[in-house]
């Protein structure tokens, strides 16, 4: 897509008579080298360009999007937009982000080097010769750098243009007869931050750890939650600290959410994170925000809309899953940030004996803040290193319950998609159900 696509969208847009509109363009390319077990590798690429719409005309206000970029496409989207302002139901036009100015945030880069093949074959088989173990296998390996362009523009003089990058490695590994498969990620702004044979190795124990046998477990227990499993777990508390979201379980600002080790973060700043750019998708800057700080609750993430209704500002939180979906409140990098200076090694030796989980899952909880179907696989540590896997491992305690009994964090956030970063935590005196 070229800057001309959105001018002649802008152009139309400017002369339709809209009280407010905005135009938001996104162009993604993504180079994939892929392999399955032993077979040759596949490299595919993926070029995607879309635009969406949104406007406002009196006390009625639409969404729409296209694909088709060329002048009768644009001309027809407008049409649609126009039918479906005057059709739709009354209500208050979104606010739209003003003009940011000269804001801070991460520095434009040059474009991304197209990723090198032959390079890419050597990672992806080095990952698959380190996923191996007694009775594992490698299975789909898959190394992955994508580029985002985004631009946006709005009545009230918005301006703004930014790309997102970074790549990934992706590692399967599979049980003899196929009746279990973990899977491993790794991410980073360059393939070059990757490292093939630790993701490798990384896939093999979550596999051996989803196939273990449930072991006799305390009723108790030291309980460590890696980075995946920790970002599992923010996922289900980010209905929470969104302004619109599930709040009943929640206190109010100012009150606590969890124990004294409980201090949350959002950076969209966080160099080479998955979710991390200079704006949210309205075209607010984004700036790192604590939403809670030694247990206490400080603040909740809002968009445009969400922040007008409170009478608050936006808090850069206005994130779309794509060119053709509204914004909505979303996460940049969420993560529990570790102590200064303590490693998850040290974490580990420091419990000596407790179950390390890898993996946290659960089906989606009719209440946020109550899910007791949290469920992990990992391994049981004794005198701080590995001794064999376990699972699977029911928790019985709520989200509220063991945000109370979190008692250490270690670690640099490892980010992934979906606005969640992991670090290691350490929770003390965790009831496992029988």
């Amino acid at each position: 897509m070229t800057d001309s696509d959105l001018s002649r969208g802008v152009a139309l847009l400017s002369a339709a008579g809209f009280d407010a509109w905005e135009a938001y363009q996104l162009r993604r390319t993504a180079r994939t080298a892929l392999l399955t077990g032993d077979s040759d590798l596949k490299l595919l690429a993926i070029d995607e360009a879309g635009l969406g719409i949104r406007a406002c005309r009196g006390d009625r206000r639409g969404f729409v999007s296209s694909t088709n970029l060329d002048p009768q496409g644009l001309s027809g989207l407008l049409d649609r937009l126009d039918a479906v302002v005057r059709s739709a139901d009354r209500e208050a036009p979104w606010p739209l982000a003003e003009h940011p100015g000269a804001a801070g945030g991460l520095q434009t880069t040059s474009p991304a080097a197209p990723l090198d093949w032959r390079e890419a074959e050597s990672m992806v088989r080095e990952a698959a010769s380190s996923a191996r173990g007694p009775g594992l296998a490698a299975g789909e390996c898959r190394l992955r750098q994508a580029e985002d362009s985004i631009s946006i523009r709005n009545s009230r003089g918005l301006a703004v243009a930014f790309e997102r990058r970074g790549s990934s490695l992706s590692v399967a590994c599979r049980a003899d007869g196929g009746d279990h498969s973990g899977r491993f990620s790794q991410f980073g702004a360059t393939v070059r931050d990757l490292e093939p044979a630790s993701a490798g190795r990384r896939a093999a124990m979550r596999t051996a750890a989803l196939a273990a046998r449930k072991a006799r477990l305390p009723a108790k227990a030291t309980v460590v939650l890696g980075p995946w499993a920790t970002a599992s777990l923010l996922q289900r508390l980010t209905p929470c600290l969104a302004d619109e979201g599930e709040r009943s379980w929640m206190p109010i600002l100012g009150e606590a959410v969890g124990s004294g080790a409980v201090t949350l973060v959002d950076d969209p700043r966080l160099p080479g994170g998955a979710g991390s750019s200079p704006f949210d998708d309205e075209g607010v800057p984004a700036e790192p925000l604590c939403l809670a700080a030694k247990g206490i609750l400080q603040a909740l993430a809002h968009h445009c809309s969400s922040a007008a209704k409170a009478g608050r500002a936006s808090t850069g939180h206005g994130l779309r899953r794509g060119f053709a979906h509204l914004p909505g409140i979303g996460f940049h990098n969420l993560y529990l940030a570790g102590e200064p200076g303590v490693t998850p090694e040290a974490l580990l030796e420091k419990a000596r004996t407790c179950l390390y989980l890898e993996e946290l899952a659960g089906s989606p909880p009719f209440h946020a803040g109550y899910d007791r179907l949290l469920t992990g696989w990992g391994w049981a540590v004794r005198d701080g290193e590995p001794a064999e896997p376990v699972g699977p491992v029911c928790l019985a305690d709520a989200l509220p319950d063991l945000l109370l009994k979190l008692a250490r964090v270690a670690g640099q956030p490892l980010t992934f998609p979906g606005g969640t970063a992991g670090t290691t935590a350490l929770f003390e005196d965790v009831r496992i159900a029988g």
